[in-house]
């Protein structure tokens, strides 16, 4: 997968739990939310392929 600008949105309304938890990852992974939910709709729309072909580098101490 390519990049490109991230220009579209889409509201989503969360259980609390489900918003909760994804603050927690995203924070784990030092990322921002938006950046989370993401990552897991392209994980689960275009599969593992993408990370394979494309290892993402390492991610620095606060760094984003």
């Amino acid at each position: 997968m390519h990049h490109e600008k991230n220009l579209e949105s889409i509201r989503l309304n969360l259980p609390e739990q489900l918003k909760k938890d994804l603050q927690d990852l995203a924070a784990q992974e030092d990322r921002a939310v938006s950046e989370t939910i993401r990552r897991i709709l392209e994980d689960r729309l275009y599969g593992l392929a993408r990370t394979l072909c494309h290892p993402e580098p390492a991610r620095t101490a606060g760094g984003r």
